[in-house]
């Protein structure tokens, strides 16, 4: 007999299958009674270790006895012919049976009984050590308001003053076991009558530190004061008087970041004391260039930014080592990019210097590496992400690069990482405008429609005469269909910025959605008169020509777009490459346009395709052009491209885009689709541009005749001219203006 049959015959196999369903029945149990027991975590391991070598023996036993009706005997002196192994063997199915069905009984106790009961203990547990943690941290938190310049009526007094409070403020912040507030919310106390009670809770710190800086000829004041926020109790206080000197600024900072953190019980690593000891520069006339840079960069627009280079540049003249001038010249940069002062073309050289200067001077520096990584991402270059977090590691508190950070998380659509980011920094800067903008934008793509008005509404709290919690207020009324609420948004804000072309343009869009085509006509040719550099009044023309069915005017507008290479404005690239298509294909000159996509777009005839939110629409719109053309393969890899990257959660967020999935499953043929994803996209709220993108876009042509695409299209019709009733009603009773006449101007 083989080895197999005998072990079979001794019911080896049967016991090995009892005792591990045993053995784990009794370890389940064990686990759920040690902590009721209040038995250590040893208990379950000894259990275990025996469990596992009994293993071996309740084998070695099976294959050496038999049971047999006189009892347990050596199998060797049981007679084969008197063997009632079968029958055993038998009872032992019953009892694995038996064990098996108890097995299952614990598990489905264990799970819908025990484990609820479980998680919630392990949520009420972690909530008790998150709030420890929170209290912990509050003990270390503080706020230290913006500095009171004590120092002559001389030219620049104020920005010193501020210079050493946001130095102090960034060696603070480097403390890993300490709380501390950006610079962007407690700058909203300067000058504050508020008592420290009140600041301390709106805030959310413990701590509050105010100081003074007196500057006069070679010398020197600085004196400071830590105040518990809540007793308004002194707990510290110093005066430093020194000479004039960049090296004692910088010292008199160290001290006093080591005497907070002392007085607050918090211990310093080695990195954060090395940190702390680094003096940025030595030379005193380019410490003051950088601080004056620093206040011309926080303003933020165009002059500003270029003064802020100016002053740089000679700070980095004084002391070509000085790294926070390069980090700081980088910035200014790409905030010239931004703002759309310049070009990437124009930019990317001296932007490349500043930063491969910064980071040869020190590799370690945070900055240094957050603006390497914002090069790299708009270079299209590998290793942005790695860049970021280095940066992140080296400054964890540092909410500038949190928000870059979470800046380039959104734009790689790792909303779910960018949420987190904007959620710590808030944190930190609660009063931080761009926080909450950036914040509200996440919401704003995620259509968490409540939660982005929440944040719009506390921006307006803060800085009422700010129109950044106005006209972006907007974008959640739009993206749940009810365009009145949005064009009022767009109006106020407008009151409040009315040299903001971008507005007017959205305004008078938002009446050829309506369907009030002479407003949107006075609007736009108030617009072109005013100024006709926006691409966005140029798209805006093109639209309204072809609305009037004149495609030839529209395509001189779009042509001007291209010519004059300008930016992607708000969907105007997107608007222009249509305008070809429906010239085209109203003109039969399919080579033509295909030509000027090709030189606005050349990307999408590259044998590798790169399709993202950036050019969806416009390969869209190619692919129909090449469908013309007979180019059916070349066109399929791009709608195919197209609806791959719809299926990216957060791949394309912006409301213009949504039906881009609907227009692409049509001129693939799949017209049942088509309908169903434009239905789905209506239904959730989708009204922005739908006549361009229904009745006037030739890629639905396919579905024209279709009963199910044009009663999309009359309850799109009929909806908007019912809102159009409820703007006309707010024209009359003067809530909002009127559209601009001729005497406007």
């Amino acid at each position: 007999m083989s080895l197999f049959n005998e072990l079979k015959r001794r019911n080896v196999f049967r016991v090995a299958i009892a005792y591990v369903i045993i053995a784990w029945l009794i370890l389940q149990v064990g686990d759920t009674l040690a902590p009721a027991l209040h038995l250590g975590e040893w208990v379950n391991t000894a259990l275990a270790f025996f469990l596992i070598l009994g293993l071996p023996i309740a084998l070695i036993f099976a294959w050496a006895y038999e049971l047999t009706p006189e009892g347990l005997k050596k199998e060797r002196e049981v007679d084969r012919s008197q063997s009632i192994s079968h029958i055993t063997g038998r009872k032992f199915d019953y009892v694995i049976i038996a064990v098996l069905a108890l097995a299952l009984g614990y598990f489905v106790f264990d799970k819908f009984v025990l484990d609820p009961s479980r998680d919630a203990e392990l949520i009420q547990t972690t909530t008790v050590a998150a709030t420890e943690k929170a209290a912990e941290t509050a003990d270390n938190s503080i706020a230290v308001l913006p500095f009171r310049n004590r120092s002559a009526n001389e030219e620049n007094a104020e920005f010193f003053s501020d210079g050493v409070h946001d130095e102090l403020l960034t060696n603070l912040s480097r403390i890993r076991e300490l709380k501390v507030i950006s610079r962007t919310s407690v700058m909203n106390y300067r000058d504050t009558t508020k008592n420290l009670r009140r600041i301390g809770e709106e805030l959310g710190v413990a701590h509050i530190l105010e100081g003074g800086v007196q500057r006069a000829g070679n010398m020197v004041r600085i004196n400071v004061q830590l105040i518990d926020a809540a007793t308004d109790n002194h707990l510290w206080a110093e005066v430093y008087d020194r000479q004039l000197s960049a090296e004692n600024i910088f010292g008199i900072q160290t001290e006093i970041a080591r005497a907070i953190t002392n007085a607050l019980e918090a211990t310093l690593s080695a990195r954060e004391q090395e940190l702390l000891a680094v003096i940025p520069t030595t030379n005193l006339e380019a410490y003051d260039n950088l601080l004056l840079a620093r206040q011309l960069f926080d303003r933020g627009n165009w002059q500003n930014l270029r003064d802020a280079q100016s002053h740089l540049k000679k700070a980095i003249e004084l002391d070509p080592e000085f790294v926070q001038a390069y980090v700081l010249l980088a910035r200014t940069y790409i905030g010239l990019f931004y703002t759309g002062a310049a070009t990437l073309q124009e930019i990317s050289e001296p932007w490349e210097d500043a930063v491969q200067t910064a980071l040869s001077l020190d590799g370690n520096n945070a900055g240094a590496n957050a603006v390497y990584a914002q090069f790299l991402e708009r270079s299209g270059m590998e290793g942005a992400d790695d860049a970021f977090q280095k940066a992140r590691q080296l400054e964890p508190a540092n909410v500038d690069i949190m928000v870059m950070y979470a800046q380039y998380q959104r734009a790689t659509f790792h909303f779910d990482r960018a949420l987190q980011l904007y959620q710590l920094a808030r944190e930190l800067d609660p009063l931080s405008i761009k926080v909450l903008f950036g914040l509200a934008r996440i919401y704003d793509a995620r259509r968490e429609v409540e939660k982005a008005l929440e944040l719009y509404a506390r921006i307006r709290q803060i800085d009422p005469s700010s129109s950044t919690g106005v006209g972006p207020a907007s974008g959640p009324y739009m993206s749940v269909g009810d365009m009145v609420q949005a064009t009022n948004w767009l109006f106020k804000a407008l009151a409040m910025d009315p040299d903001d072309s971008d507005l007017s343009n959205w305004i008078a869009l938002a009446y050829l959605d309506f369907g009030d085509i002479n407003s949107a006509r006075q609007w736009l040719s108030w617009i072109e008169r005013a100024q006709n550099t926006n691409p966005m009044t140029l798209a805006g023309m093109a639209m309204l020509n072809t609305y009037d069915g004149n495609s030839d005017a529209a395509i001189i507008y779009a042509r001007e777009i291209l010519e004059n290479q300008m930016s992607d404005r708000w969907s105007s690239d997107a608007r222009m490459i249509r305008t070809f298509l429906i010239w085209a294909t109203h003109n039969d000159q399919i080579d033509t346009a295909l030509e000027l996509v090709r030189q606005a777009r050349p990307e999408l005839f590259e044998s590798t395709l790169h399709i993202n939110e950036g050019n969806i629409l416009q390969a869209i719109d190619t692919a129909h052009l090449l469908q013309m053309k007979g180019q059916n393969e070349i066109a399929g890899k791009l709608l195919q491209g197209v609806i791959s990257t719809y299926e990216v959660p957060y791949a394309v967020t912006e409301l213009w885009m949504v039906t881009g999935k609907a227009q692409a499953l049509a001129l693939l043929g799949d017209k049942q689709a088509a309908i169903r994803e434009l239905r789905n996209q209506v239904d959730n709220g989708w009204r922005l541009f739908w006549r361009w993108d229904t009745e006037l876009n030739p890629n639905f042509e396919s579905l024209r005749n279709e009963p199910e695409f044009q009663a999309i299209v009359e309850f799109l019709r009929t909806d908007m001219a019912q809102q159009l009733e409820s703007i006309q009603a707010m024209e009359a009773a003067g809530e909002i203006p009127s559209p601009p006449g001729d005497d406007a101007l």
